[in-house]
């Protein structure tokens, strides 16, 4: 009886080591599970944006509101236009260093506006030569405008002097002399200067140094306060007429 006791125990603690020992090698071994390693992707090549290039903008400079134009260049920003006469038998250009009018019948009245700016005060300074042999006038403009009318220094080689305002009403053109003078500084061959004023109700003007008048337009011919400066040059009975300035200078009175 002791002696079948004594086998039971040593079966059972045998079977005990044993379970012992299945137990940690299982524990000291654990299974994983291998992972597939993710194939590598190649670097995507990064794209440089392109820039599209801006248009360059080219700003045209605002032609001068006061200058000293001496005709060496082009006159395109002058505009011509006639109030008698016949278009065909009028030429302006630039020749020998002049802006040259030459007219080639009579009774023909030619005129150069400056039309980019308008002007309320200012002073025009011409210096000019009769190239002709025969009776003529030139004119200097100021306030000229297309819808009222302008003034206008009007010099005869012959010596009259007048200042006169110009109402435009309709189609038609009223010249009104409202000042009239005369001088014997004017060269009826030969080169002349003139400096002609605008400034508030008054009008003033300088022939070679001397001045013809300096007085107020009368107030019924009053009303024209700004507009463009100007050219003119009158043929009358005896042609061509051919003037030349040499050089014109609008400025600040």
């Amino acid at each position: 009886m002791n002696r079948l006791i004594k086998v039971s125990c040593i079966l059972i603690i045998t079977i005990m080591f044993l379970t012992g020992c299945q137990f940690s090698i299982s524990a000291g071994e654990p299974t994983t599970t291998p992972t597939e390693s993710p194939t590598p992707i190649p670097p995507t090549a990064t794209r440089t944006p392109t820039k599209t290039p801006r248009p360059t903008i080219t700003s045209t400079p605002e032609p001068p509101r006061f200058f000293t134009e001496t005709f060496d260049g082009e006159i395109e920003e002058w505009q011509e236009f006639l109030t008698h006469g016949d278009k065909a038998n009028a030429k302006v250009e630039l020749k020998d260093g002049q802006l040259l009018f030459t007219l080639n019948s009579s009774k023909i009245y030619d005129y150069l506006v400056y039309s980019p700016q308008i002007y309320s005060n200012v002073t025009i300074d011409a210096t000019y030569e009769n190239r002709g042999q025969n009776l003529n006038a030139v004119s200097i403009i100021c306030r000229f405008d297309p819808a009222m009318g302008w003034y206008e220094f009007y010099i005869s080689n012959s010596g009259i002097v007048w200042m006169m305002f110009n109402k435009i009403t309709g189609s038609r053109i009223d010249n009104k002399i409202i000042i009239d003078s005369g001088s014997n500084a004017i060269k009826n061959k030969g080169i002349n200067q003139i400096s002609a004023t605008c400034l508030n109700d008054y009008m003033s003007l300088k022939i070679n140094g001397e001045t013809v008048f300096d007085q107020p337009i009368p107030v019924m011919y009053q009303g024209i306060s700004r507009g463009m400066v100007g050219l003119a040059v009158y043929s009358f009975d005896w042609y061509p007429v051919i003037v030349g300035f040499d050089e014109v200078t609008v400025s600040e009175p």
